[in-house]
């Protein structure tokens, strides 16, 4: 007798897992077209529009490492469903806020709800399909959500920003957040395994957190030429903080970052060349709008078209970078793309406030077309793809820590150098970080072994 194949659900419940995917991810794009007449509209200095894209990075960077950690210990759907229940909440206080603090707090809230969702979402998927095809169609589903997100936020972002106003970004998320939810509930089977016992360390990720808002505060606050007694005492504290953070975690039996895995050159380098390619494509996501606004007299929208080319060569990039990386192998172009898209950033460092306003949108794209497109992929197969298996998990939390912190970081520096010396400042801490990126890859990462060459690396579909 022929045992029955276990039943797996369809699309459409891809379909709600990938749009949940697509709703986590959809206003840390749509914002950076908005944040002109964000500050416009709330008294806001440029530099410190900068907060607006930091705090959701503060929120998802911090809470990511207890996200998956609360879906083991609760269960994945019901971490699912709290994690977009508080997507809509945050998104609709967001677009109702009255001040600049509440739109911080709705902003940070939105990172958290995101950091819930996101390893839930991709959880489910591994967890419900188990059959191929559909398994790889399921996950294909999810990075598909994740390109689009990016892709859609920067349009729409500017779109609706032009057409309705800014809140309207955050109320359009609402809708379909609260939407999603009830799809959860209604498609995705009850959590029937027993949950895991995990610890859920609250304070490791409260010093985190802490010290990170403290430092980000000083770097900001730093570059505008502020008196010392203004900032050096949160940055200080930030800092001690963060020592403490690191202390807890290096003696922590089950750490929420396994700080260990550092001494791994590969780790490291892997590590800090994602961190600096998120700083490079964060200037030219959020400086790049800024400037096309502010310089040019661009409206929302046109930042947002002008910004579409340079997310369609990373989508397109990354799907067939694939034979390359193959063929010169994953360190080779991870730290040369690193180069070539950082000495790509001094063209709109370049660009005179006199210039067409198409110009902007070329100059940046110029980025992507010399290996911005490609960074994010080559520097995941070669950090992850290379891991051992055991510790894919761990080493993914690493990277997907200085991915976000990375580009928090530099932002907090960018509005700095913005507020000191203007555009071109900015760009060049990014090209500065990228040159310090790629010098950590080649220095650190290994060269392949003949063994290595012979074997692609392993793949890691990451929205």
């Amino acid at each position: 007798m022929v045992n029955a194949r276990p039943h797996q659900p369809g699309w459409l419940v891809a379909v709600v897992l990938g749009s949940a995917v697509f709703l986590a991810l959809f206003d840390s794009t749509a914002v950076a077209t908005a944040l002109p007449a964000i500050g416009r509209e709330l008294e806001i200095s440029s530099a410190n529009l900068t907060w607006v894209v930091n705090a959701y990075s503060l929120g998802l960077g911090c809470f990511v490492l207890v996200g998956g950690r609360i879906a083991d210990l609760i269960g994945r759907r019901l971490t699912l469903v709290i994690g977009l229940s508080l997507l809509a909440a945050a998104s609709a206080l967001a677009g109702t806020a009255p001040v600049f603090g509440v739109l911080l707090a709705a902003r940070v809230l939105q990172g958290v709800a995101a950091a819930l969702a996101l390893p839930a979402a991709l959880a489910l998927t591994g967890q419900l399909f188990v059959q191929e095809p559909m398994r790889s169609r399921a996950f294909a589903v999810n990075a598909v959500a994740g390109s689009a997100a990016g892709l859609l936020g920067v349009i729409a972002g500017g779109t609706v920003t032009t057409v309705v106003g800014w809140r309207w970004i955050f109320l359009c998320a609402a809708v379909p957040a609260v939407l999603a939810v009830l799809a959860a509930i209604a498609l995705l089977p009850r959590d029937a395994q027993k949950p895991r016992r995990r610890t859920l360390d609250l304070l490791g990720v409260a010093l985190a957190a802490a010290g990170l808002a403290g430092v980000l505060y000083g770097l900001t606050s730093a570059g505008q030429e502020q008196p010392l007694h203004a900032w050096l005492p949160a940055a200080a504290l930030g800092g001690a903080l963060l020592g403490l953070f690191v202390l807890r975690q290096v003696k922590a039996t089950d750490p929420l970052l396994n700080l260990s895995l550092l001494r791994s050159p590969r780790t490291l380098g892997g590590s800090l060349g994602i961190a600096a390619h998120s700083a490079a494509y964060t200037a030219v996501s959020v400086i790049g709008s800024l400037q096309m606004q502010l310089a040019a007299g661009a409206t929302p929208a046109q930042a947002g078209l002008l910004l579409s080319p340079v997310l369609v060569i990373v989508i397109i990039a990354s799907a067939l970078i694939g034979p390359v990386l193959r063929r010169f192998g994953t360190r080779l172009i991870a730290g040369a793309s690193l180069v070539l898209s950082g000495a790509a950033l001094a063209v709109p460092a370049a660009v005179s406030s006199s210039a067409p306003l198409w110009a902007y949108g070329l100059a940046l794209t110029v980025w992507a077309a010399l290996g911005g497109g490609i960074n994010h992929v080559a520097l995941t197969r070669e950090t992850i793809g290379n891991a051992p298996s055991g510790q894919r998990g761990a080493i993914s939390g690493i990277f997907e820590t200085a991915t976000h912190i990375g580009g928090a970081l530099a932002l907090a520096i960018y509005a700095g150098a913005l507020a000191a010396g203007g555009f071109s400042a900015a760009y060049l801490w990014a090209i500065a970080f990228s040159v310090a990126g790629a010098a950590a890859v080649f220095l650190l990462i290994p060269r392949p072994s003949a063994r290595e060459c012979d074997a692609a690396p392993g793949d890691r579909s990451t929205p």
